[in-house]
């Protein structure tokens, strides 16, 4: 299932674009720690992101978007179309998601930043000549 951007509403949209953002972050951190020799965990374990409020500490990823209305059915609707993977965690203290960003979403939000910059250039044209 090929998903386009204005296939999106704006609250997938801010979901999506929040996931890929800290997805990029944590991967130039990454990066940054291994110049530095740093031990970090495997790529893969790095790319789960976590969602909620555990013990009294909220996620980066919830305080990113936890003003936006029923985030969980719009993971729910971005994991259906392919953009991203959600992990469920129970333990004693509630019910926590994990989301990660597929490669389909990595791609959908490449080609975005493609647009957004191609639209910029077209839009501010003069001022580059």
């Amino acid at each position: 299932m090929e998903v386009r951007w204005a296939q999106l509403n704006q609250r997938q949209r801010q979901c999506l674009q929040a996931i890929y953002t800290l997805d990029q972050e944590q991967e130039q951190y990454a990066q940054e720690a291994h110049v530095r020799g740093e031990q970090l965990r495997p790529g893969t374990a790095r790319c789960w992101l976590p969602y909620g409020v555990t013990a009294g500490h909220s996620t980066v990823l919830w305080q990113r978007l936890h003003m936006i209305d029923a985030v969980d059915v719009i993971f729910e609707l971005l994991e259906y179309q392919g953009l991203i993977q959600c992990m469920y965690e129970t333990n004693m203290k509630g019910r926590m998601v994990h989301v990660r960003i597929t490669p389909t979403g990595r791609t959908l939000m490449h080609a975005v930043q493609d647009m957004v910059v191609q639209d910029y250039i077209e839009n501010h044209q003069a001022q580059f000549v």
